[in-house]
This record gives C-alpha cells, sequence and structure tokens, in this order.
C-alpha cells in the first residue's frame, strides 16, 4: 500500500545530464533520473524501470553459472560467515589501519556537505564521520596494499559480484571504510530507508569489526528489490521533482512514509570476517548508532548499465 501522505526525503547527488536530442542517449544508461520535464510527466522513468526489471529478468533465466546463494535472487541478500582464515584476517586489519591513518579521506567532512541539504539536519550528516578510501589498483597501490589486491582480485568476490549481476566480469570498485558515530541524534542520509537506483544493483561489505545495534548495522527490506507499487510511484513523483529542479539529490523515505512490515525488515548483526552482499535497490539503510562506538568495513560495488542484455 502507498502512504496516503507520501513523504521524501533527500539524499546522495544524483549526476545531471543537460536534456537535449544528442543526450537521449543517456535514458538507456544507469542514470538515475533525466531532466526531460514532458517525458517524465509522461511516464518515461516508470517505463525505464519496467524494462531494466524485464532485462533483469531474461539474464536471471539466461545465466548459466552456479547458483552460490540460493535465496539471493528471492529475499535480495545473503549472510557469509567466517570469509577468510584467520591470517588473511589480520593482514588485511593491518593495511586497512594504515590506509585510514595515512589515505581516508571525511566523506561527510563540512567540505563535502550539499548545501541543498541545509533544511535538514538528517541529511547534513553531523552525527557520524566516515573515513573512506577508494582504491585505484595501480602499480603504486597494488603494490602499497597486497593484502587488499588479494582479496579485490579473489575468486571469491568476483564470483559473487558475477552471480548477483548475472554477467561475468561486472566492474567492481572497492574502498575501505571507518565509521564513527559522533552523537546520538540520527542526523545521518544513510540511516533513512532509500534505494540506491531505480534498477537492480549490488553492494558487498566484509566487515572487520563486530556489528551489533550500538554501532549501526545494515537494515534491508526483505524482498522490496522486486516490481511494487512503492517502487513505481517514488520513480514517477521523484523523476518529475528532479526534472523541476525541485531536487539535485536522490530521495530518502521519511520514518513516518516507510511503513514497512516488521517480519520484513531484516537487521544484520554479525561477528567479524562477516560478509553481506545485498541488491540495494532493495529498500535498506544504516540502523541509529549510539554516540562514540564505531564500525570498520570493506565495501563494494557495481552499476552496470540494466539495459544490457548480458551473455548467458
Amino acid at each position: 500500500m502507498i502512504p496516503r501522505k507520501f513523504k521524501t526525503t533527500q539524499g546522495s547527488h544524483i549526476p545531471i545530464v543537460a536534456p537535449s536530442f544528442k543526450n537521449i542517449i543517456y535514458i538507456f544508461t544507469s542514470l538515475k533520473c533525466t531532466k526531460y520535464k514532458i517525458l517524465n510527466i509522461l511516464g518515461l522513468q516508470v517505463i525505464r524501470y519496467f524494462l531494466a526489471k524485464l532485462i533483469h529478468k531474461i539474464n536471471i533465466i539466461k545465466f548459466k553459472g552456479d547458483k552460490i546463494y540460493e535465496d539471493y535472487d528471492n529475499l535480495g541478500y545473503h549472510v557469509i560467515h567466517d570469509v577468510l582464515s584467520d591470517e588473511d584476517l589480520d593482514k588485511l586489519r593491518i593495511e586497512f589501519d594504515e590506509i585510514i591513518k595515512k589515505k581516508s579521506i571525511n566523506l561527510f567532512s563540512k567540505e563535502s556537505k550539499l548545501h541543498d541539504n541545509k533544511d535538514d539536519p538528517r541529511l547534513q550528516n553531523l552525527s557520524v564521520e566516515m573515513f573512506a578510501h577508494e582504491f585505484k589498483f595501480d602499480d603504486e597501490e597494488k603494490k602499497q596494499f597486497p593484502e587488499m589486491y588479494k582479496l579485490y582480485s579473489s575468486k571469491f568476490i568476483n564470483e559473487s559480484f558475477y552471480f548477483a549481476e548475472k554477467k561475468k566480469y561486472p566492474k567492481i570498485t572497492m574502498r575501505v571504510q571507518r565509521t564513527i558515530q559522533n552523537d546520538s541524534d540520527g542526523n545521518e542520509f544513510n540511516s533513512l530507508w532509500h534505494m540506491d537506483t531505480f534498477h537492480d544493483t549490488h553492494k558487498g561489505f566484509l566487515y572487520l569489526t563486530e556489528v551489533k545495534k550500538e554501532n549501526g548495522p545494515f537494515n534491508i527490506l526483505e524482498g522490496s528489490h522486486k516490481i511494487s507499487l512503492r517502487h513505481i510511484f517514488m520513480e514517477y513523483i521523484n523523476s518529475i521533482k528532479f526534472a523541476f529542479n525541485k531536487s539535485t539529490v536522490s530521495f530518502r523515505l521519511d520514518d513516518k512514509a516507510s511503513n514497512f512490515p516488521k517480519d520484513k525488515k531484516k537487521e544484520i548483526i554479525c561477528k567479524p570476517n562477516t560478509f553481506v552482499i545485498a541488491n540495494t535497490h532493495a529498500f535498506h539503510r544504516r540502523g541509529c548508532a549510539t554516540k562514540g562506538n564505531s564500525r570498520d568495513a570493506i565495501e563494494f560495488w557495481t552499476r552496470e548499465n540494466p539495459f544490457k542484455l548480458k551473455p548467458s
């Protein structure tokens, strides 16, 4: 059911492409929204949503690889415990600490604040700091951080995303991140329910520290990556708002509007050395953490063009 008063709030930047005839090709890419006013009013974003869903379904049917996570396509996530040996985990932690200390930047620093977030403190990320480094894995980084590169190029990571994307050799991005909670006010946009984009897309998290309620566990609404009226309504309304410059950032759900069944909300509390892979087209969020807690993770993600049929 769509709530009577459907509220959204906003989150991370959507790329902006000027509407023009030569840019019409961007409709058939992973671009979150377009600026075509009339086309969006006529339902362009809903068409993109349905076409991406149809192609994803065809790719699932065509896929001939091993079904390594049996319930993933149905539930939208999977949890794997004890991924690495104790020795390999310790080596990763040593490199992780070095990277955080020497190379990371605070993604939620004042310099990175979005000016159009000033009216909503939840979108200013005042409650949290995230120190992160995204890998290029050029020759220098491969030499500096061999354990990170070993993980990135491992069969486990690549086959996980191969299965999720239903495509061999998807482009995988990897970064380290340390999240530190400054207060318990909940002013963090990732703590609001959201979906990353209009099509099926995938993220993975290898946790190096324990994940508990106090440090903001990953939450997902089970099965919400599937076609639904809520998704359709959000895509349509948000595309119009975006086209008419009512927002330059992606949308989050206000807590009162989420109205999700309690038995479908899954909170991933786990020990270190746990890997979580999720379809982040599903509604998900970071749980509200309490002051003084932190969480270390290595994050992976793909954002493949949803309009390409994958080879079987």
